[in-house]
């Protein structure tokens, strides 16, 4: 069986750009921008707060090698 460890989750960079786990008002921007959501079916967050939500979801799957976002 194949074993995947994504834990710690390295900072992703190109030349132009770097993602990081402290970018929640861009994730808040993203996930709640109408235009990006067009495509896309989910609910969009009211809050900063449920950006930091999804940014913990997303850091906890990757913590215990469930998923890779």
């Amino acid at each position: 069986m194949l074993t995947i460890n994504f834990s710690p989750f390295p900072n992703l960079k190109t030349g132009r750009l770097i993602i990081i786990k402290e970018d929640d008002k861009e994730i808040f921007f993203l996930r709640s921008d109408e235009g990006v959501n067009t495509y896309v079916d989910r609910a969009r967050p009211i809050s900063l707060e449920e950006a930091k939500n999804h940014i913990k979801k997303l850091n906890n799957g990757i913590n215990s090698n469930e998923l890779i976002f």
